[in-house]
């Protein structure tokens, strides 16, 4: 077993779908919608991020038959840069192997990834090759905490499980994804998640650069959000996740009780942080977080 320190996570996995009752005659996206959208859009990507973080220590310590080379001594993982209050264990002895991201007891600031505030422990085990047909890979949290601000961090407890299916008939490797989250809000409210989405590895599955990697993604989203609606997303255009920190396109529909539809869509494929929220036909511009 060997340690690495100094690392870095784009959050781990979500930061959660905060709703509010609007009433039914709303002819544009308000506080709420834009709130619901952003935060699903943030729940998503980290999600998403958390998981091409694993892939490249994997890669860097020879756990993929993709290997990585890294520059330095293991402070940069592909185009993640890796704070110094975070510790990385790679496990290779145990079976399954697995990987510990340990970011302490107390907030630790990742201000050269994203400058949010995490604490706890995320874990990851495989029990194959990444691009095996079978191959499982499972991501857990325990007592993890993210925040804007170290006073005000949200208690999220995940399960993710990845499932490597086999190719499509384009020839290109696909992950069944199936996560179960809950939020505690540090205002006191909680929050229950379930995703079952696809992702398509479109591009960069044969090179040994995560940079050229595309991901194409489907797939739904349900549960009860904080004030107990039941809120559901279906994602109508494939999502399209590059190297860039943010999705760069696709469009997911997201409904919560007997309210109007909301329309998240994340462009057409520039790399940048915004995105636009449709209600009602109405729309507006949101920056994503």
């Amino acid at each position: 077993m060997k340690t690495i320190k100094k690392f870095g996570l784009a959050g781990v996995f979500m930061a959660l779908i905060a709703l509010s009752a609007c009433t039914k005659n709303d002819l544009s996206p308000n506080t709420e919608d834009t709130a619901l959208a952003t935060d699903n859009a943030r729940m998503d990507n980290e999600s998403d991020n958390i998981g091409t973080v694993i892939n490249a220590i994997a890669y860097s310590n020879n756990l993929s038959d993709v290997a990585q080379k890294l520059d330095g001594a293991g402070k940069i993982f592909g185009n993640v840069t890796l704070p110094e209050c975070a510790v990385v264990t790679v496990d290779t002895v145990s079976n399954p192997k697995s990987i510990t991201v340990n970011f302490g007891s107390t907030p630790c600031l990742c201000d050269e990834w994203d400058g949010m505030y995490r604490q706890g422990v995320v874990k990851a085990t495989w029990t194959g090759n990444y691009k095996e047909s079978g191959t499982v890979i499972t991501i857990t949290t325990t007592d993890y905490y993210r925040g804007s601000t170290a006073d005000q961090m949200d208690k999220i407890e995940a399960t993710k499980v990845v499932t490597n299916i086999g190719p499509n008939a384009n020839g290109n490797f696909q992950f069944h994804i199936v996560a179960t989250i809950k939020i505690y809000y540090f205002t006191g409210e909680t929050s229950d998640w379930n995703v079952d989405k696809i992702k398509e590895w479109s591009e960069g599955q044969f090179t040994a650069d995560i940079n050229d990697d595309v991901f194409v993604i489907t797939g739904t989203v349900n549960g009860t959000n904080r004030n107990g609606l039941p809120v559901s997303g279906t994602i109508t255009t494939p999502i399209v996740k590059n190297s860039c920190d943010w999705y760069v396109s696709g469009v997911m529909e997201i409904i919560r009780g007997n309210f109007p539809k909301i329309t998240l869509d994340y462009g057409n494929g520039t790399c940048d942080d915004q995105a636009t929220v449709t209600v009602n036909g109405n729309t507006k511009t949101i920056t994503l977080k």
